[in-house]
């Protein structure tokens, strides 16, 4: 084989290796969402093609799907998990693996953890008011909920404390049974709270899942 082929077979890898890459980063931005830590060095990656997913171990550089298997070389999948990793810290309560921007930093009047210790919302919520009723997973505000949550001078991590510690809010007394039940057979948590002199409603809602919970006002429901 000649140099010239040589380096023309070296560049095609190094193309096909940068198209992985790319498409690894666009994986990661189109569902960044749906990766999932494991354990460890394990990730678990949707797959492009359909609704299952791939495994993916970072330590080992291994995956499971057919690219691969065929190839022996990082895949799109292994890219978007170590994109995933990268942008993830460990919660100092649990443990668990979370996107560095869903963490908090615990405060100076913190009687459980260490100031400045980062902490996933359900761990977060847990010192003030006793430990959380169920887990917050992703939280997410509306556009408008942050404004009013501004303008009042209100602390969003204060109303998810009470959201998952029991303190309902204002709601009428059907729902907080309601909301009794959903803790105890896992249905969706909705909670309403009055903030500033004009006593503006925010809404916490939980889903089902515990997938997520986000803070909005009535009318963006």
């Amino acid at each position: 084989m000649s140099e010239t082929s040589v380096a023309r077979g070296r560049r095609q890898e190094c193309a096909e290796r940068m198209a992985r890459e790319r498409r690894g980063i666009a994986l990661f931005r189109e569902r960044g969402e749906e990766i999932g830590h494991v354990r460890g060095r394990l990730w678990a990656v949707p797959s492009c093609s359909g609704e299952g997913i791939y495994l993916v171990d970072l330590r080992a550089e291994i995956c499971g799907c057919p690219d691969f298997e065929n190839r022996r070389e990082n895949c799109k999948h292994i890219y978007a998990a170590a994109i995933a990793s990268a942008k993830s810290a460990s919660c100092a309560g649990c443990g668990k693996k979370v996107r560095q921007r869903e963490l908090y930093q615990a405060g100076p009047d913190n009687l459980t953890f260490f100031e400045g210790d980062e902490l996933c919302p359900s761990c977060a919520v847990a010192p003030e008011r006793g430990y959380p009723l169920f887990s917050l997973g992703r939280v997410v505000a509306t556009p408008g909920a942050l404004e009013v949550l501004e303008d009042t001078g209100t602390d969003a991590l204060d109303l998810l404390r009470r959201h998952a510690t029991g303190d309902w809010g204002e709601i009428p007394a059907c729902d907080a049974r309601e909301n009794e039940k959903s803790v105890r057979n896992g249905w969706r948590v909705f909670s309403s709270y009055p903030v500033g002199e004009d006593r503006e409603k925010v809404w916490v809602i939980t889903e089902a899942d515990r997938s997520s919970t986000c803070l909005l006002l009535p009318e963006e429901y």
